[in-house]
Parts: C-alpha cells; sequence; structure tokens
C-alpha cells in the first residue's frame, strides 16, 4: 500500500467527547487553561492517536482512541476534581458516485471518575453523514446522530458545508458544532475565526446526590495553525467562552428520548447548576502527512 493512501483527513462530528467535529490526524495532544482564578473549571487536556486499517479506491476506514479529562478547582461538591474519558472511534467513509459519499462514525466510551468504575459509566455515539460535492468549490451534507449518556437517548439533525471562496479563503461548518473561516497565508500557516459548541460528560462515582456532570460550552475566536517542523503544527485558539455551563444530574430511572439537541440534558432539571463565562486559551499539537496541511478537507 502507497504512502499517498493513508494521507486523508476526515473532520467528523462531536467535541472532546467523541463525534464529528475533530481532525484524524495520526496523533495530537491538547491543552485548554482556564481563566480567572474564582472558575470552578481549571483544566481540559486530550490526547490522540489515529491509524487507517483499510484504504481502497472507494472505501477508507479509520481507527481512532482518545484520553481526554476535565479537572476542577475542588473536589466538591463531586466527591472528586478530577474526570477521565476514554473512547475508541471507528470511521468508514464510501465513495457511492463522483459527487456523493457517506461517513459512518461508531464511538464507544467509558467516562468517570475512575474511583468506582461501573458499566453505568459506558456510553457511546454513531452517526452517518451524506455529502454532495456540488462543484470543485463546495460540498454540502446532510446526517443524522445519535448520543446514549445515562439513560439519555439524543437524536440530533446535522449539516455541513465546504466552500472554497477563494484560492486561500475556505468557509466551512458542521453544524450545529463548529464553524470556521480559513484564510491560508502561507502553505505553513493557516489562520481565520471559528464558532464552536463543546461539551463533557462524566460519571460520578463519590457522591450519593449526583450521578454524572454535563459541561456546555459555546465558544468565539480566532485561531492560528502553524507548521513547525516538518509534519508537525501548533495550533492556537484564543477568544470568548459565550457561555459555560456546569450541571450535575441523578440518572432518570426511564430512559429519556429527545430530538434536535445539541447534547444537552433530556429535560431533567439539574441538581447542581454552575455557569461563567469569559477568556479562552486552547493550545495544541498535531501530526499531519504531507499534502494534509489543512483541517478543512472533508
Amino acid at each position: 500500500m502507497k504512502i499517498h493512501k493513508l494521507i486523508f483527513v476526515w473532520f467528523l462530528f462531536l467535541w472532546t467527547s467523541g463525534g464529528w467535529a475533530q481532525s484524524f490526524s495520526p496523533f495530537g495532544i491538547e491543552f485548554e487553561p482556564f481563566r480567572t482564578n474564582d472558575s470552578q473549571i481549571e483544566q481540559k487536556g486530550r490526547l490522540s492517536i489515529a491509524l487507517p486499517v483499510y484504504v481502497s479506491g472507494k472505501d477508507r476506514i479509520a481507527v481512532s482512541s482518545q484520553y481526554s479529562c476535565l479537572r476542577l478547582s475542588d473536589a466538591f461538591p463531586f466527591g472528586s476534581d478530577l474526570f477521565h474519558q476514554a473512547d475508541l472511534r471507528m470511521v468508514w467513509r464510501h465513495q457511492m458516485s463522483d459527487r456523493w459519499n457517506f461517513t459512518f462514525l461508531f464511538a464507544p466510551a467509558l467516562s468517570s471518575d475512575f474511583d468506582k468504575v461501573s458499566a453505568d459509566d459506558l456510553m457511546w455515539t454513531s452517526g452517518i453523514r451524506f455529502t454532495q460535492v456540488r462543484n470543485a468549490r463546495t460540498n454540502f451534507s446532510l446526517g443524522m446522530f445519535y448520543a446514549y449518556r445515562f439513560s439519555n437517548h439524543i437524536i440530533i439533525p446535522i449539516a455541513g458545508f465546504r466552500r472554497i471562496i477563494t484560492d486561500r479563503l475556505i468557509w466551512s461548518g458542521n453544524l450545529p458544532f463548529l464553524s470556521r473561516l480559513t484564510y491560508q497565508a502561507r502553505p505553513d500557516l493557516f489562520t481565520g475565526f471559528f464558532f464552536s459548541a463543546n461539551q463533557y460528560v462524566s460519571g460520578i462515582s463519590k457522591s450519593p446526590d449526583y450521578d454524572y456532570i454535563w459541561l456546555h460550552e459555546r465558544n468565539l475566536g480566532l485561531f492560528i495553525d502553524r507548521m513547525m517542523i516538518k509534519n508537525w503544527w501548533l495550533k492556537l485558539q484564543i477568544g470568548y467562552n459565550l457561555k459555560r455551563d456546569l450541571e450535575a444530574y441523578q440518572e432518570p430511572d426511564d430512559a429519556r428520548w429527545q430530538f434536535g439537541a445539541n447534547l444537552t440534558n433530556t429535560g431533567l432539571d439539574p441538581a447542581y447548576e454552575y455557569s461563567e463565562s469569559g477568556f479562552l486559551l486552547n493550545i495544541s499539537i498535531a501530526f499531519r502527512f504531507a499534502g494534509s496541511k489543512t483541517s478543512e478537507a472533508f
């Protein structure tokens, strides 16, 4: 198998817990320190590794493993200040015709404070997206996304687009999770503006009052991607958290379903609420194959 057949970067959907909106680069590490001294949310981090396992004329299959963590300022009121998530993602992309392809995602995950791990801490995510290439500069996509979180069943319609406005300017989106306006200043430098909607879910085992936490974020800002040495990129996001909500829930006795939510809760009243906004800083390092310079490619 020639190395150029392994050069593919897919932008799928979910945010730090797994989904469509993250690049399948072979290796990536990300760190997000938080802002003010009175913030209850201190840090987030992520480490990911991805490998192509099958490549043919019409099919691409890749597997990605990811570990992410969330640190709070103290253990009150959850009994723990550090939460973990480990997931394994399988992505299959099939070329149906010159203009149409679909991408299928399946991602089981284990998320907990890891004090007492049980089957209740298992989550999974799956989805399918159909993409139409309208012309050399434009494509559109539609699909459906399913997520299971602590007896909550969530179905989300998804839509995407990519428009090459000029040879240096690209506008793209994976809605409702991410939108980016990217400018290529040089072959080794990309910059632009972004909007992102992220979440983090984890089980709680040290508190009798709560079963899981749910973190929601809405971010707006500027990004810079710079190739430092061959195939290694430094990525920086600077912006503003329009809203960051940390909520804790008790798991419902009966399964709950919701359609059209952005991975929010399913109508339950949180047993604990905390909300903030402010400065955002995200730093990451990623390895990309030559020819995969921008993460804007579907």
